[in-house]
């Protein structure tokens, strides 16, 4: 006899994205053991940060159309949303930006994919303020 199951689909928590250039450091049925409910996980830096001048050209480009406070660029690799993160993302343009599409803002910067999700994370109130590094010690 032949046993049939009702499977069901559950909805997805998170999106992974990668990259080919670099390497997972786990494969990625462990990493979806670490993920937790609401939670996005994107490696991000300020303009104080930004050091080379390419990344410098993001912050040129993007401060004409958005708060500078508000532009932040992910290192490059990998980066989870949280399922709930990509649909407020998603509704920017009605929810927090009059209707504007906030792609169409990033068309001449350099490295739109990495400056793109923490810049609207950061638009939407998601993004947690990177912890400041300490400041050196002074000299003795």
């Amino acid at each position: 006899t032949t046993k049939t199951t009702k499977t069901t689909k559950t909805p997805p928590t998170h999106i992974v994205f990668g990259t080919e250039s670099c390497l997972p450091i786990c494969p990625l049925s462990q990493v979806i053991h670490h993920l937790q409910p609401n939670k996005s996980y994107v490696s991000y830096y300020d303009m104080t940060q930004a050091t080379r001048f390419d990344e410098r050209q993001v912050w040129d480009v993007l401060k004409q159309h958005l708060p500078l406070a508000a532009i932040h660029k992910a290192l490059p690799g990998w980066c989870t949303l949280a399922s709930d993160h990509a649909k407020q993302i998603l509704q920017l343009s009605t929810t927090h930006l009059e209707g504007h599409e906030l792609w169409k803002a990033f068309e001449d910067c350099w490295a739109p994919e990495e400056a793109f999700f923490p810049t609207a994370l950061a638009l939407v109130g998601l993004l947690v303020p990177p912890v400041p590094a300490p400041a050196p010690a002074p000299a003795v």
